[in-house]
């Protein structure tokens, strides 16, 4: 049986809408919380959300989960990318690339320019696969 998004997010990759969870029920350690909530925000941050809220809320989270997909999608199609378009560790580029996680487990930085034919195609290729 083919594994679902909110699966592969549970051994990593979480989306805020499933945080709670991990709170509850996975006892995620504090020193992860940060790592979750992606780059935008200190580990602090992402702490005090979780303590606040009992999960990270969706403006804690500068990751961007596409729910719905299966393992047996097409292995092009993005898991998760970053909506900041912040460097790896965190600071501003010019011009801001954004970086992409597919379903193979690849990953690859898709430039600023590139950006709106990337999600066009992310797009398209999601709607083929629910046909």
């Amino acid at each position: 049986m083919p594994t679902t998004t909110t699966e592969i997010s549970l051994k990593g990759k979480t989306p805020p809408r499933r945080s709670q969870k991990l709170v509850t029920e996975y006892q995620v350690p504090e020193s992860v919380w940060g790592q979750l909530a992606g780059k935008a925000f200190t580990d602090e941050q992402a702490l005090e959300c979780v303590r606040k809220h009992g999960r990270l809320t969706e403006e804690f989270c500068s990751w961007h989960l596409v729910q719905g997909l299966r393992s047996d999608s097409s292995p092009g199609l993005a898991l998760f990318w970053d909506k900041t378009g912040l460097s790896h560790n965190g600071h501003r580029t010019d011009p801001p690339n954004y970086e992409v996680s597919f379903l193979d487990a690849s990953h690859r930085s898709i430039p600023a320019s590139k950006w709106p034919d990337f999600l066009k195609q992310q797009e398209e290729l999601r709607e083929e696969a629910l046909r």
